[in-house]
C-alpha cells in the first residue's frame, strides 16, 4: 500500500504517524482525498485502503467515549465497508457486509428505536448478500438487494446494483425489455427523491454529500458531474437539484420507450418526466409526454385518491398545453378536467350518503 499521496496529504496525516489519531467530521475530507487518489491513481491497492480505514475507524469508535462521536465513525467504517462491495467483483463482498450487518445488530441493540427497523432491513441485505456471494448473476437477488439498499437509505450503493444490473441483464429490443424498463424506473425515481430532497430530511445533508462524492468519483471523468453541495444555501441546492432532475430524466426517458410495462408503472413515468420538463420550462416536451401518458390511465377502480392524482395530472398537462400555446389540447383537457371533477363529486356524494345510512341504522338499533 503507497503511504505517499503525493504533496498534498499523506495517509499518516489520516491516522497519525502512530496510527492513533481519532477521525472526526473536519478530517472526513482528508480521508476522501485519499480514496479519490487511490480510486483514480493505483485502483488496485483500493481495496487494502478501504478495508484499512474501515478497520481503523472501526477500532477508533470503540475506544471512544462519546456516543454522538462512536455513532460518527461507526457509519464512517459502515460507508467504506459499502464501498468494499462496491469495488469488489460483481459488486459482491459478503465479508464486508457480515460486518455491516454485525453493527446494525449492535445498533439495533443498543439503541432499539432508532435502529430496529434499520437492523431489520439489514438482515435481509445480509441473506441476499449471501445468496449473490454463490450465484452473482440471480438478476432478482440483485434487484432486490438494490431495493434494499433504497430502503435503508444507502442510495448510492442502490444505484450502485442498479448499475450492475443492467450490466447483466441479456439485451433485448428496447420496447420490450421489461426488466430493464423497470430498472431504469428505478433509478429514475432514485435520481428524483434526491432531486426532491429537502437538507433536513437528510441528516444536515450528509447522506447527499456521501452520494455526491460517491458519484463524481465514478462517473466525473465521463463529464457527468453532480456540482459539489458546498452547504444548505439555495443556490447551491439549486444547482444539485437540477442535476439530479436531468439524471432522473434521462432514466425516465429510457423507461417511457419501454411499452412492455405496467400501464400504471408508465403512467407513474411520465408523470415524473413531464413534471419535471414543466418544472424546467420545457412545456412543448413536457406537452408532448404527458400526453403520452395520458392513456395509461387505466385504474381497477376509482376512489377519490386515484382522481386527486388524476386532476393533479390533468392539471400539469392543461398548464403545459396552454405555455406551449396547444389550443385544441388545452381545450381537450379542460373537458377532461371538468368530467373527472364529477365523477370526483359523484363519489364522495355517493360515500356521504352511504355513511349516513350507516349512522342511521346504528341510531335505529340503539
Amino acid at each position: 500500500m503507497r503511504l505517499d499521496l503525493g504533496p498534498k496529504i499523506r495517509l499518516s496525516d489520516v491516522v497519525g504517524d502512530t496510527g492513533e489519531k481519532p477521525l472526526d467530521a473536519g478530517q472526513e475530507q482528508d480521508l476522501s482525498t485519499a480514496l479519490d487518489f487511490y480510486s483514480r491513481k493505483d485502483p488496485d491497492q483500493l481495496l487494502p485502503v478501504l478495508k484499512f480505514f474501515a478497520a481503523y475507524l472501526m477500532q477508533q469508535a470503540r475506544q471512544s467515549k462519546d456516543l454522538r462521536q462512536q455513532i460518527f465513525l461507526v457509519f464512517k467504517a459502515v460507508d467504506l465497508l459499502r464501498m468494499v462491495v462496491q469495488y469488489s467483483p460483481y459488486a459482491v463482498n459478503y465479508d464486508a457486509e457480515t460486518i455491516v450487518s454485525g453493527v446494525f445488530a449492535d445498533l439495533g441493540l443498543q439503541l432499539p428505536k432508532r435502529f430496529a427497523h434499520y437492523q431489520e432491513t439489514e438482515v435481509r441485505i445480509h441473506a441476499i448478500m449471501r445468496r449473490l456471494h454463490h450465484a452473482p448473476n440471480d438478476h432478482s437477488a440483485r434487484a432486490q438487494l438494490a431495493d434494499a439498499y433504497a430502503q435503508q437509505t444507502s442510495l448510492y450503493d442502490s444505484f450502485v446494483q442498479y448499475q450492475m444490473l443492467l450490466r447483466l441483464l441479456p439485451a433485448m429490443r428496447i420496447e420490450l425489455d421489461r426488466r430493464r424498463g423497470l430498472v431504469y424506473v428505478r433509478v429514475g425515481d432514485l435520481f428524483q427523491g434526491l432531486a426532491d430532497f429537502s437538507p433536513g430530511a437528510l441528516q444536515d445533508g450528509r447522506k447527499m454529500r456521501n452520494f455526491v462524492e460517491r458519484y463524481n468519483r465514478d462517473y466525473a471523468e465521463r463529464g457527468n458531474s453532480i456540482p459539489v453541495w458546498s452547504g444548505p444555501d439555495a443556490a447551491s441546492v439549486r444547482k444539485v437539484q437540477r442535476r439530479f432532475r436531468e439524471l432522473a430524466n434521462r432514466s425516465y426517458a429510457l423507461a417511457v420507450k419501454v411499452h412492455d410495462l405496467e400501464p400504471r408503472v408508465l403512467l407513474a413515468a411520465h408523470t415524473n418526466l413531464g413534471s419535471n420538463l414543466l418544472a424546467e420550462g420545457r412545456y412543448k416536451e413536457a406537452a408532448a409526454t404527458l400526453t403520452e401518458g395520458n392513456r395509461y390511465y387505466k385504474p381497477a377502480q376509482e376512489t377519490p385518491a386515484v382522481l386527486d392524482q388524476r386532476l393533479n395530472y390533468l392539471d400539469m398537462l392543461a398548464e403545459a398545453a396552454g405555455r406551449s400555446r396547444k389550443r385544441e389540447l388545452y381545450e381537450t383537457v379542460q373537458v377532461q378536467i371538468t368530467e373527472t371533477k364529477k365523477r370526483y363529486r359523484a363519489i364522495n356524494a355517493a360515500a356521504a350518503e352511504k355513511q349516513k345510512r350507516r349512522a342511521q341504522l346504528l341510531a335505529d338499533n340503539a
